[in-house]
């Protein structure tokens, strides 16, 4: 087996975000390298933030949205990081990622960290296997959904239209609400005798694609997902509104996804 490291660039941690190069297959290993001046180190522990974002083929100029960022310490030794490639990615035609580094705070301590991946028996990203094309037309969509609320914390139970394979991107909602989205109306209605306190997280088998709370008193509440995937039975989707607030009105929702 031959093994070496792609360097994929060199970088001067800042209070903003900085792209490294793109790697040249789906390496799934990453070494990170620090250079910080001897007197910083016993005292240094302020994290880092570690995002990246998957690239379609040689000449496609698109991206998915960016990962939930990592936060990392600065070693001296340097860090090792497996960071796997999602197979939705790969379904949507990306074959390479771009990682995006920034300090968690400002200071102006002076750090530079080296990135890079590592590549064993790997030829460059476009001589890979092709990926195969999908059945589906992936595009940027929405859906919206608007639901004449009552007062008081009764839950709305229905169902939207998605594809069979949707990768959400974002779900904005103009009040406070809980949203849980199903495979199949059976995982729906065995969620709905749960305990409060269940973790879904930890029921997988219940069917639950997504538990969201979107909170706050904003104009327009967002959630921005990492991208979560649904993979449904049938084109439609079941769904759980509940309300955080006691008051009536209009609630509307808009679910972005690719698909």
């Amino acid at each position: 087996m031959i093994v070496e490291w792609n360097n994929l660039g060199t970088i001067a941690l800042g209070s903003y975000w900085q792209s490294s190069r793109r790697t040249q297959s789906k390496s799934e290993l990453f070494r990170l390298s620090f250079t910080l001046a001897d007197r910083f180190w016993e005292e240094y522990n302020s994290p880092f933030l570690l995002s990246f974002r998957y690239w379609g083929n040689s000449g496609e100029s698109m991206s998915l949205p960016p990962s939930l960022p990592f936060r990392l310490i600065p070693e001296r030794r340097g860090i090792l990081l497996e960071v796997p490639f999602a197979r939705h990615a790969s379904l949507l035609g990306c074959n390479s990622r771009v990682f995006e580094i920034k300090k968690s705070r400002r200071d102006f301590i002076p750090i530079v960290v080296q990135l890079e991946e590592m590549l064993y028996n790997v030829p460059p990203g476009d001589t890979i296997g092709q990926t195969p094309v999908p059945e589906i037309e992936f595009k940027s969509r929405n859906v919206a959904y608007s639901w004449q609320a009552p007062s008081g914390y009764a839950p709305k139970i229905t169902q939207i239209s998605l594809p069979i394979l949707a990768i959400l991107t974002k779900i904005a909602s103009n009040a406070p609400i809980r949203i849980r989205l199903y495979q199949t109306i059976e995982g729906q209605e065995t969620d709905l005798s749960r305990p409060p306190q269940i973790n879904p997280k930890e029921l997988k088998q219940r069917g639950i694609f997504l538990d969201a709370i979107l909170g706050g008193n904003q104009d327009e509440l967002q959630l921005n997902l990492s991208p979560a995937v649904t993979i449904a039975e049938a084109e439609q989707c079941y769904l759980t509104l509940e309300k955080l607030e006691p008051q009536s009105g209009t609630i509307n929702i808009n679910l972005s996804f690719i698909g």
